[in-house]
């Protein structure tokens, strides 16, 4: 049993991390087109006078989007943590159990 623990847990970080990698690259990815998409919105507002108001509203809710995207991230990454720790703990428990 001791002897299985640490596999366990190693097969438990490599999912884990697996699984953060591919959270991190679509969050990355969804943070720059919005940020891209910002960009262009500010470009824009300062062309276009009489747009200003239409444009400032986009611009306040794609800013309003990056903030909620970075937000579920924090959140996901929370979220991992705690069953990372839960799975440690436990099999830490296992290890405990067996003696």
């Amino acid at each position: 049993m001791l002897k299985e623990g640490p596999t366990h847990l190693q097969n438990a970080k490599t999912a884990l991390d697996a699984g953060l990698e591919g959270t991190g690259q679509k969050t990355k990815a969804t943070l720059e087109k919005l940020q891209l998409l910002q960009k262009s919105i500010a470009e824009n507002s300062k062309s276009h006078d009489k747009g200003v108001t239409a444009t400032q509203l986009a611009k306040e809710a794609f800013q309003k989007d990056i903030a909620e995207a970075k937000e579920a991230f924090d959140q996901e990454m929370t979220l991992r943590h705690a069953d990372v720790v839960k799975q440690y703990v436990g099999a830490f428990v296992q290890q405990i159990d067996h003696y």
